[in-house]
């Protein structure tokens, strides 16, 4: 009868006792070889097994059911699954007898066996994983509770492998402090701000998927990211709270506060026109807040902003502005955010706009 081996080890903290890869070679050949088992194809997986999909299991299962073998050789049954989707499929397939044997370096795993044994080991498997999780998750909340950002540290930061601890980069530190004084001089816009910090080495990283995408001028986006980002100042956002952190702060909080009232200007009753219903209706607002990308506009020149879409969970309206007698500023996207609580009735109303007259 023909074997495949099956040798996977996941990058998560789910595997941190399991063999490397290359120890599960060495130990089922051994296997193999004992036991007079014919391997004619071996499958490495590096992926995690709590949830379905992973491509080289799917080969293959696929590879099982057209016949090219009869049997499986892993390390443990957890090697092959940790989720019911998969578990459930590899117990179908053994009782069917489409997979005949299924050899571990402890047990055998045969059609005809009890299937409650196998059962039970899937569920341990699956229920370890599970658990894993919420453990890991109440850890990194309480590490956030400590004052220490339990993710990957931002642009200026490096997280210490020996201390698991954020650290302030010496060099990159001092860049986006110079960022943030930039920007609140009101005289910058964000490409003005990623171009400064392109010239002074902060850039795109390639990734898994985009290997060449690196080394190029961060998007706007992204600088937006990093100038509202309170991390600087010494506080941070972790699963929807704000904790006081006990890492370095690169920026004082009234910079911090400085840049942030940059990026939006009040206006009061700007001249609002949206399309409603198939017409056109008019009104004033109070209390519009246009967060733009850069410079702050003459208050003595209103812009007409033109209502594009309404996201009524988070009251963040899209549109587009044109200041009157300003032609550097053409049309700009952005967003305005409505103070104003929702109001009962159709039409403007509804969405919070006050009308007046």
């Amino acid at each position: 009868m023909k074997y495949f081996l099956y040798a996977r080890k996941s990058t998560d903290v789910e595997d941190k006792q399991v063999l490397s890869i290359e120890a599960q070679l060495v130990e089922l050949h051994s296997l193999a070889k004992r036991d007079k088992l014919e391997i004619v194809e071996e499958f490495i997986e590096k992926r995690s097994a709590k949830t379905p999909g992973r491509p080289i299991f799917e080969e293959m299962l696929s590879r099982i059911e057209r016949g090219d073998a009869r049997g499986v050789v892993c390390w443990k049954i957890d090697r092959l699954s940790r989720n019911p989707v998969d578990s459930g499929r590899i117990s179908w397939l053994l009782q069917r007898g489409v997979i005949q044997q299924i050899q571990t370096h402890d047990r055998t795993y045969l059609p005809q066996d009890n299937v409650l044994i196998m059962s039970v080991e899937f569920g341990m498997a699956n229920e370890y994983i599970r658990q894993l999780s919420v453990n890991a998750a109440r850890g990194l909340r309480q590490k956030a509770r400590n004052g220490h950002y339990p993710s990957i540290a931002p642009i200026g930061y490096l997280n210490d492998p020996r201390t698991k601890t954020i650290v302030a980069d010496r060099k990159k530190s001092k860049i986006v402090r110079a960022a943030f004084e930039l920007y609140a001089q009101n005289g910058s816009r964000l490409e003005d701000i990623s171009r400064f910090l392109f010239e002074h080495g902060v850039h795109t990283r390639p990734t898994k998927r985009w290997s060449d995408s690196g080394s190029r001028p961060l998007k706007k986006d992204q600088a937006k990211l990093i100038l509202t980002n309170s991390f600087y100042y010494g506080h941070f956002r972790y699963a929807g709270e704000m904790y006081e952190g006990k890492h370095t702060p690169i920026i004082a909080k009234e910079l911090f506060d400085k840049v942030q009232k940059s990026f939006g200007v009040a206006w009061q009753g700007a001249k609002v026109k949206e399309k409603s219903a198939g017409t056109l209706r008019s009104a004033q607002m109070r209390g519009v807040r246009l967060l733009h990308h850069g410079r702050s506009a003459d208050e003595e020149k209103r812009p007409l902003v033109y209502i594009l879409s309404l996201h009524k969970e988070t009251r963040r309206v899209f549109a587009t502005i044109r200041p009157r007698g300003n032609a550097r500023y053409a049309t700009l996207r952005v967003a305005i955010e409505i103070p104003l609580a929702a109001r009962v009735g159709g039409g403007i109303r509804s969405y919070g706009y006050e009308r007046r007259g």
